[in-house]
């Protein structure tokens, strides 16, 4: 992105490639830093996670399924659907912002944006599993699991982290309103049963 442009805004990126997406991008890029990491004596390479926050966990998310070098991945407040919030339900494939700013994530999501015939072409959870068997962190708030049908996405990981025979599957924290730190009984449910 050229410098001074403003967050959130992908016009320079696709003019210069544009048949690339934001996440194939951010993939690359943490590929890199994993390709640096690997070349330093002083870091272990079975040791390397990553964590991130907002877009940064969908950053850990998909790269963390490409890269089987992520051991571990710590997803904190990013949607895990592509429809599931209220507030902003194009989120991930908004137009233009109403300060005008353009921000594709996806391109070829926006089709299923314009038309919810369309079925996406691609899951989160389908994402998420590919994963497994590796560690995986997912934190939330109470507002976020309800409004992104949080349980349900784990429910259906963790029946792939059981099918794998991983111990433990993926876990999934839940910050409350005030900051407080829960930890749900269905997080802790047995794989098979959900």
């Amino acid at each position: 992105m050229p410098a001074g442009q403003p967050g959130y805004e992908t016009r320079s990126f696709y003019a210069r490639h544009p048949e690339w997406s934001m996440v194939g991008k951010f993939i690359w890029d943490t590929q890199r830093a994993l390709d640096y990491l690997g070349s330093r004596p002083e870091v272990q390479p079975a040791a390397i996670g990553i964590c991130g926050h907002s877009l940064g966990s969908h950053v850990a998310l998909f790269a963390s399924a490409f890269d089987a070098r992520l051991g571990a991945a710590v997803c904190n407040g990013g949607n895990l659907t592509w429809f599931g919030s209220p507030a902003e339900p194009l989120h991930w494939a908004m137009p233009v912002y109403p300060d005008g700013r353009l921000w594709v994530y996806l391109p070829k999501s926006q089709a299923w944006y314009a038309d919810r015939s369309i079925e996406p072409a691609f899951r989160f959870i389908e994402v998420a599993s590919l994963i497994a068997p590796r560690r995986l962190l997912i934190g939330h708030t109470e507002t976020e699991t309800r409004n992104h049908r949080i349980a349900e996405f784990i429910g259906g990981l963790r029946g792939v982290y059981a099918a794998l025979g991983a111990r433990p599957g993926p876990t999934v924290a839940l910050m409350g309103e005030l900051d407080a730190l829960i930890v749900p009984d269905h997080a802790q449910a047995d794989p098979a049963t959900g």
